[in-house]
Order: C-alpha cells, then structure tokens, then sequence
C-alpha cells in the first residue's frame, strides 16, 4: 500500500496506523507534523483517540512534550480530550505537567476546567508519582 492509497482512505484511524507500520521505509519522523492538520503526529493520534499510534510513535521516539502552535503538549490535548487512559500513558513517557500553553493553562487546569475528575487526579499522581 502506498501514501496515495492511505489518504484516499477516509479513516483517518487507519492512515495513521498504517503510516506508523510503513514509517521505516518511508524515513517517518514521529515528531513531523501532519500537513493536513499542523499538529505533531502524537497529537494527532490524541484526537483520533487512537492509543495504539500513541503507544507506537512514543516506541518510536516521538517527543511526549513537543508543542504545537498554541504551545500545547499531547498532555494538554488529552486532558482537554478527557482521556484518562492516555495521560497515563504520558505520563509514563515522561510528559510534563508543568508546561504552560498560550491561554496560560496547564493540562490540570485543563481538566479542571472541564470538570474531567479521573484525569485530574491521573495528573496530581504524575505531580507527586
């Protein structure tokens, strides 16, 4: 299958993974940002909900704390998201939950705001764990 075949795919799920899967032949960066969307790849999995990309391109050495153009980390996305599972796996590659984004929030505030309680006590056990 090549590139061409991905995108007139029209599960994004699928042109992700199958991407990952070609990305040694191909010389996929896992911290290249998506053309269509501007985002890192990482984040892009966050949005798709995909934890299988996740756990393949943070395999890969994608940067868990890469920032997008709103200085968001994938942290701040699945917070925002409300996805519990993934801070977790973040988490457990090193992302931070200090870093600040351009409304000045951090992903706890982030989860705060949305009231999402599973995710904000995940991040208060990253700040202490």
């Amino acid at each position: 299958m090549n590139i061409a075949e991905l995108i007139r795919k029209k599960t994004p799920e699928n042109y992700v993974y199958e991407l990952l899967k070609m990305g040694k032949e191909l010389g996929f960066n896992p911290n290249f940002k998506c053309t269509q969307t501007g985002l890192p790849f990482l984040q892009v999995a966050i949005v798709l909900q995909n934890e299988q990309a996740i756990e393949i391109l943070l395999s890969r050495d994608a940067n868990v704390n890469i920032l997008n153009e709103n200085n968001d980390t994938a942290l701040h996305c699945a917070s925002v998201k409300g996805l519990t599972n993934v801070c977790k796996i973040l988490l457990s590659y090193g992302a931070t939950e200090k870093e600040v984004n351009n409304q000045g929030r951090t992903p706890l505030m982030e989860a705060t705001k949305r009231n999402y309680t599973d995710v904000i006590e995940v991040l208060k056990k990253g700040k202490t764990g």
